[in-house]
């Protein structure tokens, strides 16, 4: 089967639409191309055997062969970004620091041998992982000029949050192939010293090479959006990546300005400075495969470029592990057929107009674009292919990969169902993007003892000999106690070492728990060093953000003594920083609630999002 959602040389004609609904009877020709292409890209690069065409070939597993100290590998896999971290305040004045550290390594990649490379570890919060860590190769660690085919760098995801390892290759071919600008991706096995650690999805770095294929030149400017949008403080947010930073960060201030105005030239001042046509498809392809964690739903995983020429922004999409889903993690109900919790597509969808000039474009896309048959085949395609190489973590491949199908069959029929009468209408809209500002600190000393599961009297177990400050006043508590136990909080995973300190409020009895998380390596007496540690603090029983439920907890800790056996001591001191959430989150005051029909959708009926 040949499969043709992208240009096989991996070109796109950045104006072009290409349908799935071609038949794939050019097929001979197309490996003729594919043949004559890499020949011509031998003859221009004789000195690489492996060329910027194998490294994205959609139907070849790369065997990726990381060799390096086992010392530096355990500090490179190790390293953290707590959600306090990720989510500070401080980046929205800047370019947040990244905890991540290149380490010396050599990559083979199908036999080929790149010496002096440096790899690091790379994610944002859900695809952290120590065991199997997605990761960056820097091919210019060591010698500044070193390329692969202009490429400077790989970027190797771990489908942590992707079960069925189909949503990145197969959501970027599905821009690609409506003519918008996305990464090429392939499939790589990843081996690190000699251990292999399964399937990764390399793709395409956002830097100069995939600019330069999508939009024609990389002389613009590129910006990267991570749980940022265009609201008024909010233009330092959003992440240079490369290019002239001033007019870049000049036209998103315009934007965000823009979005200030009045609905009736909002259209018209928009179309000034983004390419409308182009986000619209964007926007409806973001809410046809359910990205709840793309800009549209999530604020999230997407790069604004800004072409020079045409002095307008562009939306790429991003981070894409998180699709081919009814209903995400976040999701408060609302219409399938658009998701509108990003500003620009709250503002733009508070017009009749644009309703209905959405509602176009996404049924344009299901008529052009989305064959179930050709998608269907795709994921035989890529199963056969990666099968026989998945880490054990991957074991729930085959159940996901199911539900993945099961979306590609019913997904025609969940919008065409809501989109029969018109355009749905979305309650609520945008809210600030959400960080965490620090409220609180702990410090002190704790001891207790681990336990294989966690004990009923927790207050009355170990000893807290620690202040706890709220909003400036010290939290008094009438009993307090220590224990350790495994625990998770988050995605797909092992669990991890979780130091628990509970007690119940002096002032009202509320109980209130302290969660230290620490790595499983990393829980072990530490001698004199801080090592970092995450967490959360909860009062009451509630799950949740909002006010009286969870706080970040970052900060240090210093372990004395530790152990998994049961009953063994557990003794440490820790200085860490209590935090709580300002701005929109998981998806309220942005398209929540069940769908409803008729009515203007104009300013007056939007819901403001509440701040959690």
């Amino acid at each position: 089967m040949c499969f043709t959602l992208l240009d096989p040389r991996g070109q796109i004609d950045a104006m072009s639409s290409v349908s799935f609904s071609k038949k794939t009877t050019l097929c001979a020709s197309i490996r003729l191309l594919i043949v004559v292409a890499t020949m011509a890209s031998s003859l221009l690069s004789p000195v690489e055997a492996l060329s910027v065409d194998e490294l994205f070939a959609p139907d070849k597993l790369l065997d990726v062969q990381i060799t390096l100290k086992d010392s530096d590998w355990n500090t490179a896999r190790r390293e953290k970004r707590s959600m306090a971290q990720a989510l500070g305040e401080e980046r929205r004045h800047g370019k947040p620091e990244s905890p991540f550290h290149y380490v010396p390594a050599k990559v083979t990649i199908n036999g080929e041998v790149f010496d002096s490379v440096g790899i690091r570890k790379k994610g944002f919060i859900g695809s952290l992982d120590d065991e199997r860590p997605s990761l960056k190769v820097k091919f210019n660690f060591s010698d500044p000029d070193a390329t692969l085919g202009g490429m400077t760098q790989l970027t190797l995801n771990n489908n942590k949050q992707d079960g069925a390892l189909v949503s990145q290759t197969m959501t970027y071919a599905l821009f690609n192939a409506a003519g918008l600008v996305a990464p090429r991706t392939s499939y790589a096995k990843v081996s690190v010293n000699g251990t292999p650690l399964g399937i990764y999805t390399n793709v395409e770095p956002a830097k100069g090479q995939l600019v330069t294929r999508g939009f024609g030149s990389a002389n613009g400017t590129l910006f990267e959006g991570t749980i940022v949008d265009f609201f008024d403080g909010w233009a330092t947010g959003f992440e240079h990546k490369f290019g002239p930073e001033d007019a870049g960060r000049e036209r998103i201030q315009a934007l965000i300005e823009v979005l200030d105005g009045p609905n009736e030239s909002l259209v018209a001042a928009i179309e000034e400075i983004i390419d409308l046509d182009r986000y619209l498809k964007f926007w409806a392809i973001e809410s046809l495969i359910g990205f709840w964690d793309g800009y549209s739903g999530n604020q999230n995983n997407f790069f604004v470029y800004h072409h020079p020429q045409t002095n307008k922004l562009h939306f790429l999409p991003w981070g894409a592990d998180s699709v081919f889903t009814s209903r995400g993690m976040f999701d408060r109900g609302g219409p399938q057929a658009v998701k509108a919790r990003g500003r620009l597509s709250s503002r733009l969808y508070e017009i009749p107009a644009i309703q209905e000039r959405y509602r176009r474009v996404m049924l344009g896309l299901l008529e052009s674009n989305w064959n179930e048959e050709a998608l269907l085949e795709e994921t035989e395609r890529i199963e056969a292919l990666v099968g026989d190489d998945l880490h054990a973590r991957q074991g729930g491949f085959k159940e996901a990969l199911e539900r993945t199908r099961e979306f590609f069959a019913s997904r025609r029929g969940q919008i065409v169902e809501e989109l029969k009468d018109g355009a749905p209408e979305i309650r609520g809209g945008a809210s600030e993007p959400m960080y965490f500002s620090k409220v609180g600190k702990i410090e002190g000393e704790i001891s207790g003892r681990w336990f294989s599961k966690a004990p009923s009297a927790a207050s009355e177990i170990g000893d807290a000999n620690v202040r706890v400050m709220l909003d400036g006043e010290e939290v008094e508590f009438k009993e307090i106690g220590v224990h350790a136990v495994m625990g998770r909080f988050g995605f797909r995973g092992p669990g991890q070492p979780n130091i628990n300190i509970v007690g119940e409020r002096a002032s009202d009895g509320e109980r209130v728990t302290l969660v230290l998380m620490i790595d499983g390596d990393s829980f072990q007496p530490s001698g004199e060093a801080m090592i970092s540690v995450g967490g959360m603090m909860r009062q009451g029983e509630g799950f949740g953000f909002g006010p009286g439920g969870m706080s970040p907890i970052d900060g240090k800790i210093q372990i004395v003594e530790a152990s998994q056996e049961e009953g063994a001591p557990v003794k440490a001191k820790v200085s860490a920083n209590i935090m709580k959430m300002v701005g929109g989150f998981f998806g309220r005051g942005g398209g929540g609630g069940p769908p409803r029909r008729g009515g203007p959708g104009g300013r007056g009926s939007r819901r403001p999002g509440r701040p959690e």
